[in-house]
């Protein structure tokens, strides 16, 4: 297309470059050329600088969060392989958790183990003779060898595994406990704040923290 067909179709569409902005991005523009043009396409570089800066400072703030976390689980890793009485660990885990992720509530559910059952009680864990009723409802996999489950966050809870829990929490991460013959117990995360625990959250630091509470737990679930 020649220059005279270019210069004939913008006089037609007097509105292009508004129209398509990007297009200005990549012209290359004289010092003589009209003013008005040479705004228009500063103006579409400034904002693309600014939203590249805003994804900048976003990516940032995220490694810092995902440093931030990393510390606090290897933290709780190190505190946890220290403690070798069982009913130690029982007591450990919820408090630890609590002062190291800021929850409001943890709660530490056991099953499937009878010796356990002759363990005193504790104030945030409990052994319990069978998983929730509701258990399968939530985690329909839970009973098959080596079938990975990955932590849930919900904002509504099951009436039996919701009474865990203080009446004033909105938001909850339920972590199953688990070892090669399934899952034995289940670590529960609530919230004040609703948006802590969204179900469209990625799981990936809380089935990390899964995995450190069942290896702490596997040597007495035998």
């Amino acid at each position: 297309m020649e220059s005279q067909h270019i210069a004939l179709f913008l006089k037609q569409h007097p509105r292009f470059f508004e129209q398509h902005p990007e297009v200005l991005e990549h012209l290359q523009l004289a010092n003589h050329t009209p003013g008005s043009l040479v705004e228009r396409q500063a103006v579409l570089l400034q904002q693309k600088k600014n939203e590249l800066e805003k994804q900048l400072h976003l990516f940032l703030q995220n490694g810092e969060t995902n440093d931030r976390i990393s510390g606090q689980l290897h933290r709780l890793t190190l505190e946890l392989i220290q403690i070798n009485h069982l009913s130690d660990l029982l007591t450990a885990i919820p408090t630890l958790i609590q002062e190291h992720f800021a929850a409001a509530q943890v709660v530490l559910r056991i099953w499937g183990n009878p010796a356990l059952s002759l363990q005193p009680r504790f104030p945030r864990t409990t052994i319990l003779a069978t998983p929730p009723n509701s258990w399968k409802q939530l985690f329909p996999f839970s009973d098959t060898p080596d079938t990975p489950l990955e932590p849930t966050c919900l904002h509504e809870l099951p009436l039996d595994i919701r009474a865990w829990f203080d009446n004033d929490l909105h938001s909850f991460a339920l972590l199953p406990l688990v070892h090669s013959a399934g899952a034995w117990g289940v670590l529960g995360l609530g919230s004040y704040d609703v948006r802590r625990f969204q179900p469209t959250h990625g799981t990936l630091y809380l089935q990390r923290l899964a995995d450190i509470v069942s290896a702490a737990l596997a040597r007495y679930m035998h």
